[in-house]
């Protein structure tokens, strides 16, 4: 088994393999971006920026009723009884360091992307320097019309005490618009 060590050059060699490795999947003659999902933890995504050459992160936050309400459906977190989840999800939040690389991150709001699509998507070109031109794909990867039908699940639940905890111990981090 081998381990590696952030000493010297590491994070140099890190960004050199990583970049070689990323030729292997992108034609530079056709595309000059990789898109990754999930790559980095969206808590503290400036720790990993070093790892990386020309990164940008983009973290889209939601609606704790709803994540709790999907994480149900894991039994790898802690979501039984709702107060383990609730002191999970402080924790993570909790792990936020503010964010010093505005230029490197930007913060969205999952709903704010399903109902003012357009605005949203005007910051994420603002953000990586592209124009709506630059955008091919519109709305195949990502449909706000369709992810609208993840939005505001909890009013659905059968069990509102459960939902009503969560909104009283997160009240912070609700989605109120």
């Amino acid at each position: 088994m081998y381990f590696s060590s952030p000493g010297k050059g590491f994070y140099e060699m890190t960004r050199s393999f990583l970049d070689k490795l990323f030729l292997t999947i992108i034609d530079l003659e056709k595309y000059n971006t990789v898109v990754l999902d999930q790559a980095l933890p969206p808590y503290n995504p400036q720790r990993y920026l070093r790892y990386f050459n020309n990164v940008k992160v983009i973290v889209v936050d939601r609606d704790p009723r709803d994540i709790y309400l999907e994480l149900t459906s894991y039994s790898s977190y802690p979501t039984n009884p709702e107060n383990n989840f609730i002191e999970y999800f402080k924790t993570q939040r909790d792990a936020i360091i503010e964010t010093v690389n505005m230029d490197q991150i930007l913060r969205l709001n999952f709903e704010n992307l399903v109902f003012d699509y357009e605005k949203e998507l005007n910051k994420i070109y603002s953000f990586l320097k592209l124009s709506a031109k630059d955008h091919t794909s519109k709305q195949t990867n990502f449909d706000p019309a369709q992810s609208a039908k993840n939005v505001g699940i909890w009013k659905r639940m059968e069990d509102s005490e459960k939902i009503k905890l969560i909104e009283q111990e997160l009240k912070d981090y609700l989605y109120t618009n």
